[in-house]
């Protein structure tokens, strides 16, 4: 009599790559002309930090926005002597920061946070003098080129620690140039001239 053997069965397993799960990145577009710096974002979330130097400014995106093409997170120097800012970052939640360790001095500045949970981060070691945006209005003797507009009552200016001064802040009311605030926005800030 002959037996029948079972027959083994390999099954050989692999595995197969996947697509990419790729987080979307904000993306900013900057550039310095004729002394102006222009920051551009979109309606992803934008993040960045500002270095601005003698003859460039530096440009240090979070790791999921990117600045002029280049990869998410990699920094980028334009060359330029900035001497006033215009920063219009759109919607998405945006965090615009300046750099920590020294001044950050410009003639004037505007900026346009969008819509989103927005932050404006102007703490630093040194001194922050943004020429016209001190809370005078043109009535007011102010030159009213300078403005910072949040379209979300949930958006802070944080002034953080140590003395940080804001001419035009009262108990009970924001600067004129800070459009869509109130004085509960203003994070470590006093009044010197109260």
């Amino acid at each position: 009599m002959t037996r029948m053997c079972p027959r083994l069965v390999v099954t050989r397993l692999n595995l197969e790559a996947l697509e990419g799960r790729e987080v979307p990145a904000g993306a900013i577009t900057a550039a310095v002309t004729n002394g102006k710096l222009t920051v551009t974002g979109d309606d992803q979330g934008n993040g960045l930090t500002v270095l601005v130097g003698a003859n460039s400014v530096i440009l240090t995106p979070d790791a999921t926005t990117t600045i002029n093409g280049q990869a998410a997170g990699a920094g980028v120097i334009i060359q330029g002597t900035a001497t006033s800012l215009t920063a219009k970052l759109a919607g998405g939640s945006d965090n615009f920061s300046i750099d920590g360790n020294g001044d950050f001095a410009l003639a004037a500045a505007n900026f346009d946070l969008g819509d989103g949970t927005n932050f404006l981060h102007l703490t630093t070691n040194g001194r922050v003098t943004l020429g016209s945006l001190n809370g005078k209005d043109p009535a007011a003797g102010g030159d009213g080129k300078s403005k910072a507009v949040f379209s979300a009552p949930w958006n802070k200016i944080d002034g953080g620690g140590g003395l940080n001064a804001f001419d035009g802040l009262t108990p009970t009311t924001a600067p004129p140039q800070y459009t869509g605030l109130t004085v509960v926005n203003f994070l470590n800030w006093t009044d010197p001239n109260p």
